[in-house]
């Protein structure tokens, strides 16, 4: 362990402790570096000196991962807030790269400050919440937050391309395009048409597999739901191919009439169904009527919406890179086109797409949308006060 600039740790192979001495700190790394082993370990230590803990995430999806990951129960932040004055004698935000600015003020305005610390566990790299601010980099860049910030790489191994590829993209350094392992990238010359793209995608999506579970294990991403090569297209096109003879049943946010078999994704929280199920989570369909659906979210938990409520899900065979996050899948496609989706291209959706993938991401691009990224990473910046405020407040 060692020190690093603006009051950070440097962690190499053992926890620090920062996170059972201050009242706040940050844990953070690029992807392998070991942030959910660490975290595990840091609530197995708090668990052993008697530290009441309370698990969050700011999505769903993101709170049945830490769950899964850690062996520890968690929850939304927004159910945690809906429990009135947090009790705890810790709070522990993981996937905190997703959290605003307002979710985060809420959250600290609800715990004791003379009794909670709270510890922030995320990747700074990947893509800022949705809403308004970058809570994770604000406390970073304030240099008053002790942070931990994790270095050596363990997942994946050192053979990763993908991982590499990764690194490099965050260092300013070229991709290696050529395949490997774990890494594929079918540069497509910029005449093509994002219908075309579409097509490869369709293509790279049959072949893996060869390897993987079409159904179970693969997950196209693009950066925007509209277009032809948006995940508004690209979902009924995997739905038609895996689906197509199965029992259809009502309709589901984006348009499509949900079948059994299909994936989906929910859209909100949903905390008065018999089976709460949150935001960002995932189940496939097990039974359809004219005006209800059934989905399986995981081996303990089935959903029945009615009516009005299937419009609270939407196929997830493809998804936006912004919905994906706090998940991983084995196989990740990215849609990646320099004009279908100029809008939202940066460094961050790129960054964010490729760190989803476990063993196989498959990068469907062309040499401007690449391009495009590389330039837009020099302009990409929110402005916000929240570390000049902590410099003030904390000071020196």
């Amino acid at each position: 362990m060692q020190s690093a600039p603006g009051g950070s740790t440097t962690l190499r192979r053992t926890p620090s402790g920062a996170a059972v001495r201050h009242r706040l700190a940050v844990l953070t790394g690029r992807p392998g570096a070991g942030k959910t082993t660490t975290l595990r370990v840091l609530l197995e230590v708090y668990r052993k000196i008697g530290i009441e803990v309370r698990l969050v995430a700011p999505t769903g999806k993101a709170a049945s991962r830490a769950q899964e990951v850690t062996g520890v129960p968690a929850c939304t932040i927004h159910r945690l807030l809906s429990e009135g004055r947090v009790s705890a004698d810790a709070v522990v935000i993981d996937e905190a790269s997703m959290c605003d600015l307002d979710l985060a003020a809420r959250l600290l305005g609800a715990l004791d400050p003379a009794r909670t610390r709270v510890l922030v566990v995320g990747d700074a790299d990947q893509l800022p919440s949705v809403g308004h601010g970058q809570v994770l980099a604000d406390l970073i860049a304030s240099g008053r937050v002790p942070v931990t910030r994790l270095t050596q790489v363990y997942r994946q191994g050192e053979g990763s391309r993908l991982l590499a590829n990764a690194h490099a993209l965050l260092d300013g350094a070229p991709l290696d395009l050529a395949e490997g392992g774990d890494w594929r990238c079918v540069l497509l010359d910029d005449a093509v048409l994002p219908g075309d793209m579409a097509r490869t995608v369709g293509a790279e999506w049959r072949a893996l597999s060869a390897v993987f579970d079409l159904a179970t294990e693969v997950q196209i991403l693009a950066p925007m739901k509209r277009g032809v090569c948006g995940v508004d297209r690209l979902s009924p096109r995997v739905q038609a191919a895996l689906t197509a003879g199965s029992r259809e049943g009502p309709a589901v946010a984006g348009g499509s009439r949900a079948r059994v078999g299909d994936r989906l994704v929910m859209t909100r929280n949903c905390y008065d169904l018999e089976v709460p199920i949150f935001n960002g989570e995932q189940g496939t369909v097990t039974d359809v009527s004219r005006s209800s659906l059934t989905m399986r979210v995981d081996a303990e938990r089935s959903v029945t919406l009615r009516g009005a409520q299937c419009l609270f899900v939407r196929l997830a065979w493809a998804m936006t890179v912004h919905r994906s996050q706090g998940s991983e899948y084995p196989a990740v496609i990215l849609a990646y086109h320099h004009v279908a989706h100029a809008p939202m291209m940066d460094l961050g959706v790129l960054y964010t797409a490729m760190t989803r993938a476990r063993q196989r991401f498959v990068l469907v691009t062309t040499p401007s949308a690449l391009t495009m990224t590389a330039a837009k990473h020099a302009r990409r910046q929110r402005w916000t006060g929240l570390a000049t405020c902590l410099r003030e407040l904390m000071g020196a």
